[in-house]
């Protein structure tokens, strides 16, 4: 890492540059083998599963990207013990085909090894998740 940059300022820029639809600087942090899940049983989320490597990270965002416009993540705070970060946030997005905005919490478990992330998981509360996409899907 740049020196004196910690993992939570680095976190902080990744972030922000993923609000502006920059994956880039995230990828250039991740380990060859990155660990990336987005935590649900299978068939709560669309995007729910895990994804090993940077190619994996694309597909995650694809899924995504094919639900929901991601409109915001808001940090709220975060814990942090060495090389492990938790971060709490306030995700903000807009499913595909509905003009209802919806807000859910969620933690992301963050890894570093050698300032390289080598795990993501990321963990929503599920109900009104999956109660809101159920919703945006029904037929208008």
């Amino acid at each position: 890492m740049g020196g004196a940059q910690t993992h939570v300022e680095l976190l902080r820029f990744l972030y922000a540059r993923r609000a502006t639809g920059d994956l880039q600087p995230l990828l250039n942090v991740l380990s060859d083998d990155v660990d990336w899940c987005s935590v649900g049983a299978p068939g709560s989320l669309p995007w729910s599963g895990r994804w090993t490597g940077k190619r994996g990270v694309l597909a995650f965002f694809d899924m995504v990207a094919k639900e929901v416009d991601v409109l915001d993540c808001q940090l709220m705070d975060h814990m942090e013990d060495d090389d492990q970060i938790a971060w709490f946030c306030r995700m903000t997005y807009k499913a595909h085909g509905s003009d209802r905005i919806e807000t859910v919490d969620k933690v992301d478990l963050i890894t570093f090894r050698d300032d390289r992330i080598v795990k993501f998981w990321e963990m929503f509360r599920l109900e009104p998740v999956m109660s809101y996409l159920a919703e945006a899907r029904k037929p208008q």
